[in-house]
Protein backbone atom coordinates (compact mmCIF):
# COMPACT_ATOMS: atom_id res chain seq x y z
CA UNK A 1 0.00 0.00 0.00
CA UNK A 2 1.28 3.42 -1.21
CA UNK A 3 2.32 6.07 1.68
CA UNK A 4 -0.34 8.61 0.07
CA UNK A 5 -4.14 8.72 0.32
CA UNK A 6 -4.75 7.84 -3.14
CA UNK A 7 -7.04 5.30 -4.07
CA UNK A 8 -5.29 5.15 -7.76
CA UNK A 9 -2.13 4.41 -5.52
CA UNK A 10 -2.74 1.76 -3.76
CA UNK A 11 -2.46 -2.37 -5.34
CA UNK A 12 -5.25 -2.94 -7.06
CA UNK A 13 -7.63 -4.93 -4.42
CA UNK A 14 -5.42 -4.81 -2.05
CA UNK A 15 -5.63 -2.47 1.34
CA UNK A 16 -3.91 -3.75 4.78
CA UNK A 17 -6.05 -1.24 7.03
CA UNK A 18 -2.29 -0.11 7.69
CA UNK A 19 -1.33 3.97 8.90
CA UNK A 20 -1.74 6.37 5.45
CA UNK A 21 -3.71 2.95 3.88
CA UNK A 22 -6.81 3.53 1.87
CA UNK A 23 -9.05 2.03 4.16
CA UNK A 24 -12.89 2.07 3.74
CA UNK A 25 -12.29 4.29 0.89
CA UNK A 26 -12.29 4.59 -2.10
CA UNK A 27 -9.84 1.71 -4.04
CA UNK A 28 -9.08 0.76 -7.07
CA UNK A 29 -11.01 -1.88 -8.40
CA UNK A 30 -10.21 -4.02 -11.31
CA UNK A 31 -12.37 -6.63 -12.09
CA UNK A 32 -11.12 -9.53 -14.51
CA UNK A 33 -12.93 -8.54 -18.35
CA UNK A 34 -13.90 -5.22 -17.22
CA UNK A 35 -12.49 -1.53 -17.12
CA UNK A 36 -10.72 0.05 -14.07
CA UNK A 37 -12.92 2.05 -11.41
CA UNK A 38 -12.59 4.10 -7.96
CA UNK A 39 -15.39 3.01 -6.07
CA UNK A 40 -16.05 2.69 -1.62
CA UNK A 41 -14.74 -0.68 -0.40
CA UNK A 42 -17.30 -2.64 1.45
CA UNK A 43 -16.27 -4.94 4.23
CA UNK A 44 -19.50 -5.76 5.51
CA UNK A 45 -19.58 -9.10 4.49
CA UNK A 46 -16.51 -9.97 6.15
CA UNK A 47 -17.55 -8.42 9.94
CA UNK A 48 -18.55 -11.41 11.96
CA UNK A 49 -21.88 -10.44 13.93
CA UNK A 50 -21.41 -10.43 17.38
CA UNK A 51 -23.98 -11.84 20.23
CA UNK A 52 -25.25 -10.01 22.68
CA UNK A 53 -23.08 -12.44 25.03
CA UNK A 54 -19.72 -11.24 23.38
CA UNK A 55 -20.75 -7.77 23.27
CA UNK A 56 -21.32 -7.99 27.66
CA UNK A 57 -17.94 -9.58 27.92
CA UNK A 58 -16.72 -6.83 25.65
CA UNK A 59 -18.13 -4.18 27.69
CA UNK A 60 -16.42 -5.18 31.13
CA UNK A 61 -13.16 -5.73 29.25
CA UNK A 62 -13.56 -9.68 28.81
CA UNK A 63 -13.50 -9.90 25.26
CA UNK A 64 -11.93 -13.20 23.83
CA UNK A 65 -13.38 -14.96 27.11
CA UNK A 66 -15.46 -17.64 26.26
CA UNK A 67 -18.80 -19.39 28.08
CA UNK A 68 -17.03 -21.63 30.19
CA UNK A 69 -14.23 -19.35 31.71
CA UNK A 70 -14.25 -17.93 35.13
CA UNK A 71 -12.91 -15.07 34.81
CA UNK A 72 -13.28 -13.65 38.62
CA UNK A 73 -11.93 -17.61 39.57
CA UNK A 74 -15.53 -17.77 41.74
CA UNK A 75 -16.50 -20.70 40.87
CA UNK A 76 -19.43 -19.57 38.30
CA UNK A 77 -18.85 -19.58 34.66
CA UNK A 78 -18.98 -16.51 32.54
CA UNK A 79 -21.81 -18.17 30.83
CA UNK A 80 -23.88 -18.51 34.05
CA UNK A 81 -22.88 -15.11 35.85
CA UNK A 82 -24.44 -13.79 32.57
CA UNK A 83 -27.84 -15.41 32.96
CA UNK A 84 -28.30 -15.80 36.44
CA UNK A 85 -27.14 -12.29 37.34
CA UNK A 86 -24.12 -12.18 38.40
CA UNK A 87 -20.52 -10.35 37.44
CA UNK A 88 -17.48 -12.14 35.79
CA UNK A 89 -15.10 -9.35 36.76
CA UNK A 90 -15.97 -9.41 40.19
CA UNK A 91 -15.89 -12.56 42.83
CA UNK A 92 -18.44 -10.97 45.10
CA UNK A 93 -21.53 -10.38 42.72
CA UNK A 94 -22.28 -14.41 42.48
CA UNK A 95 -25.43 -15.83 40.54
CA UNK A 96 -28.08 -16.17 43.96
CA UNK A 97 -30.79 -18.84 43.86
CA UNK A 98 -33.07 -19.54 46.65
CA UNK A 99 -34.68 -22.64 48.20
CA UNK A 100 -38.09 -22.66 50.09
CA UNK A 101 -39.55 -25.83 51.74
CA UNK A 102 -43.37 -25.16 52.56
CA UNK A 103 -45.88 -26.76 53.69
CA UNK A 104 -46.19 -29.75 51.08
CA UNK A 105 -44.47 -27.87 48.25
CA UNK A 106 -40.42 -26.62 47.20
CA UNK A 107 -39.62 -23.39 45.53
CA UNK A 108 -36.76 -22.59 43.81
CA UNK A 109 -36.25 -19.02 42.88
CA UNK A 110 -33.59 -16.83 41.27
CA UNK A 111 -32.78 -13.62 38.51
CA UNK A 112 -32.60 -15.11 35.05
CA UNK A 113 -31.13 -12.95 32.11
CA UNK A 114 -34.68 -13.25 29.26
CA UNK A 115 -32.64 -10.27 26.77
CA UNK A 116 -30.83 -12.71 24.98
CA UNK A 117 -32.82 -14.87 22.80
CA UNK A 118 -29.83 -17.28 21.95
CA UNK A 119 -30.62 -18.74 25.38
CA UNK A 120 -33.57 -20.41 27.11
CA UNK A 121 -33.48 -21.02 30.74
CA UNK A 122 -36.03 -23.83 32.08
CA UNK A 123 -36.52 -24.62 35.76
CA UNK A 124 -36.46 -28.66 35.80
CA UNK A 125 -37.13 -31.46 38.57
CA UNK A 126 -35.93 -35.24 39.20
CA UNK A 127 -35.90 -37.83 41.82
CA UNK A 128 -32.59 -39.68 40.87
CA UNK A 129 -30.44 -36.36 39.49
CA UNK A 130 -29.94 -38.23 36.24
CA UNK A 131 -33.38 -37.56 34.62
CA UNK A 132 -34.78 -34.07 34.58
CA UNK A 133 -38.51 -32.80 33.45
CA UNK A 134 -39.65 -29.86 33.25
CA UNK A 135 -43.52 -31.16 34.09
CA UNK A 136 -45.20 -30.90 36.98
CA UNK A 137 -43.51 -27.64 38.51
CA UNK A 138 -45.65 -24.19 38.39
CA UNK A 139 -43.25 -21.57 36.62
CA UNK A 140 -44.20 -17.56 37.46
CA UNK A 141 -41.65 -14.78 36.46
CA UNK A 142 -41.84 -10.98 37.98
CA UNK A 143 -39.93 -7.61 37.98
CA UNK A 144 -36.45 -8.43 38.76
CA UNK A 145 -34.19 -5.81 40.93
CA UNK A 146 -31.35 -6.64 37.93
CA UNK A 147 -33.42 -4.80 35.60
CA UNK A 148 -35.37 -5.33 32.74
CA UNK A 149 -33.06 -7.95 31.15
CA UNK A 150 -33.89 -9.90 33.84
CA UNK A 151 -36.88 -11.72 35.75
CA UNK A 152 -37.05 -13.14 39.18
CA UNK A 153 -38.32 -16.79 38.08
CA UNK A 154 -39.92 -19.21 40.38
CA UNK A 155 -40.42 -22.47 40.03
CA UNK A 156 -42.66 -24.72 42.26
CA UNK A 157 -43.03 -28.58 43.01
CA UNK A 158 -46.41 -28.84 44.70
CA UNK A 159 -45.94 -32.13 46.84
CA UNK A 160 -43.47 -33.62 48.94
CA UNK A 161 -42.04 -37.01 48.07
CA UNK A 162 -39.08 -38.53 49.80
CA UNK A 163 -36.62 -36.97 47.27
CA UNK A 164 -37.01 -34.05 44.76
CA UNK A 165 -34.66 -32.03 42.98
CA UNK A 166 -35.06 -28.45 41.21
CA UNK A 167 -32.34 -26.54 38.98
CA UNK A 168 -32.67 -23.76 36.49
CA UNK A 169 -30.94 -25.29 33.28
CA UNK A 170 -29.95 -23.40 30.11
CA UNK A 171 -30.48 -24.48 26.53
CA UNK A 172 -29.20 -23.04 23.55
CA UNK A 173 -31.80 -21.73 20.81
CA UNK A 174 -30.32 -22.19 17.24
Amino acid sequence: VATTDISSDTTPGYDDGSSGSTFGSANLFDPPGGTSEDRPQDFTPFIAASSPFQDYLASLGLAGSNEGSDSDKDGFSNLDEYLFGGHPNDSTITPTTAFVIGTGDLTLSGPVRISDPAYAVVAERSDDLKTWESNGLTIEDSASDLGPDFVERTATFTGMPERIFLRFATSTEE
